[in-house]
């Protein structure tokens, strides 16, 4: 259900913090379009001023695979703005406990 939310955004990163997958409802909200994020550094979708709180957070998520961390982002808006959001980072590993991505799960707030 997450994957066709409107509700909810859902998103996925390599190990260097590029963006692997988006929802259509990340999208929407925030303006970008598939190509303008796939394979790009997360950094701009995220207020500059936050970029720490996204790095701690993966941190703790990687030391602690199948723990969820939660924190308050905010992200832009198409009108130049921000919105406030919480996300919920999870460290996904490969089958030999690898990590392979970062899934983020983001509501409104």
């Amino acid at each position: 259900s997450l994957l066709a939310s409107n509700t909810s955004y859902l998103i996925r990163t390599d190990v260097n913090g590029n963006y692997t997958y988006v929802n259509d409802a990340f999208c929407k909200k925030f303006g970008f379009t598939e190509d303008q994020v796939i394979g790009k550094f997360y950094g701009p979708t995220v207020h500059p001023e936050d970029l720490g709180v996204c790095e701690k957070a993966a941190t703790l998520a990687l030391q602690d695979p199948g723990k969820v961390v939660t924190v308050e982002l905010r992200k832009p808006n198409p009108q130049g703005g921000f919105f406030f959001t919480e996300w919920e980072f999870l460290a996904i590993l490969n089958s030999r406990g690898e990590f392979l991505e970062m899934q983020c799960v983001g509501r409104d707030i």
